[in-house]
């Protein structure tokens, strides 16, 4: 995550996930120019948890709500994000395999 203020001293924040593609062969990266709303509820011990669903919603204002829900761990409560964002980007990255 980072913040950025412009020369009139507006900020903004913008939010860039990581994750290791489910084969191992690649890691996706989802990104966030402006970010105007995050939720994080559940547990923070994401380390060993699934990516459950994840869904995109249109508000009326052009923005872009990204709720992701994540499995839950034994004996805790899953996990769902909730981003409003201006828009989001999406990028595949493969892993290299050298021989």
């Amino acid at each position: 995550m980072s913040e950025i203020a412009d020369a009139s001293g507006h900020r903004s924040t913008s939010l860039e996930i990581r994750l290791l593609g489910a084969y191992q062969d690649g890691h996706i990266e989802i990104v966030y120019p402006r970010v105007f709303n995050l939720n994080l509820k559940g547990s923070c011990e994401w380390s060993w948890s699934d990516w459950l669903y994840d869904e995109f919603r249109l508000l009326p204002n052009g923005n872009v709500i990204h709720e992701i829900e994540w499995a839950a761990q034994p004996s805790r409560d899953g996990a769902r994000w909730l981003i409003a964002a201006s828009d989001v980007e999406y990028r595949w990255n493969p892993v290299l395999l050298k021989n």
